[in-house]
């Protein structure tokens, strides 16, 4: 059993709620599977969660988006249990391979493709990249997308935890243990307060692990005030 594996989380949230394993309020069909669902339901919140607040940390390596239609539209496609990939958060769209332009989004009404929309395919709900005015574009080194995915279902103690970052799935547990307490009639408060406290450690620690992207970088100089223009 590794840290943070399926296993590991199912015998943190039962060490939480003080139960044994195999425990028949947690088992339906096999052992524990009402509880790994509830470990697989912490796993896709905490991911929601990452999206919202810094999607950056949870982001895939470029992904190539396909065309069935001849760049009418780009779909993410499905993930490996068969579902449709739905990005997170905010996304980044290149044009032309991975290190192409940034193409940002954009409204129906612009008269350009240089911009996107991102909408939902009318006949199969899964999401797709659009263009303004039911416009066309094709690229010769394809569409590139980096994007938040959905976690994988966590299904038995061999199911592979997706969430990204390592750091988080410290927080599986203590989401499921809630839902634990709450089939149980038991009270979720002290479960909720454990998540709320080590979140909100996390979030801060995620959100600093960037400071200072984005500002001008200047050669030869020092960020001490008594040192600014000496070179």
């Amino acid at each position: 059993m590794a840290l943070f594996d399926a296993s590991d989380l199912v015998t943190r949230t039962l060490n939480l709620i003080n139960r044994p394993d195999a425990d028949e309020a947690f088992t339906r069909t096999t052992t524990n599977d009402v509880l790994y669902q509830y470990v697989s339901d912490g796993q896709r919140r905490i991911c929601e969660l990452l999206a919202w607040q810094v999607p950056e940390v949870s982001y895939e390596p470029p992904t190539q988006l396909i065309s069935s239609d001849n760049g009418l539209t780009y779909g993410f496609g499905t993930d490996s249990d068969g579902n449709p990939i739905l990005p997170l958060g905010q996304i980044e769209l290149r044009g032309d391979g991975p290190k192409g332009l940034p193409i940002l989004p954009g409204n129906d009404w612009d008269d350009t493709t240089l911009v996107y929309l991102l909408d939902t395919n009318a006949s199969t709900g899964y999401p797709v990249i659009r263009w303004p005015g039911q416009r066309t574009r094709t690229f010769a080194n394809g569409l590139w997308c980096r994007y938040v995915k959905p976690t994988l279902q966590i299904t038995s103690s061999s199911s592979p935890v997706t969430l990204k970052p390592f750091l988080c799935r410290e927080l599986i547990p203590y989401q499921a243990a809630v839902s634990c307490a709450t089939q149980l009639d038991m009270d979720p408060g002290p479960y909720q307060s454990q998540f709320d406290a080590r979140w909100y450690e996390i979030l801060a620690i995620l959100k600093t692990q960037k400071h200072g992207a984005g500002l001008a970088a200047f050669p030869n100089t020092s960020g001490v005030w008594w040192k600014r223009g000496v070179y």
